[in-house]
């Protein structure tokens, strides 16, 4: 079984900018049952916080450190959306309001 290539951190935040919590991406083995089901760090987020959070922002780091592309997968860029939830890739230039 390799490791994984990339990690992937995803910080949410409140309205008036207060960070509500931190989470990374669940190794994608970690259920047995279905290959490659690991848990998105910024679903987790939403799972946990709900409507309380406002923004969550996403980065994806390689192994080294030096900072990867990321965007919200469809089903995570729908929940979010649905909860009324700004999802921000950290690797674009982004306002953050």
């Amino acid at each position: 079984m390799r490791g994984l290539h990339y990690n992937v951190v995803a910080a949410a935040f409140t309205k008036k900018g207060n960070l509500l919590g931190v989470e990374t991406n669940g190794h994608r083995f970690q259920n047995p049952t279905r290959r490659g089901s690991g848990q998105h760090a910024e679903r987790a987020l939403i799972e946990k916080f709900g409507r309380r959070a406002h923004m969550i922002c996403i980065l994806r780091t390689n192994n080294s450190g030096g900072i990867l592309p990321i965007h919200p997968c469809p089903v995570c860029a729908a929940v979010a959306a649905k909860y009324g939830i700004k999802i921000i890739p950290l690797h674009e230039e982004a306002s953050i309001e």
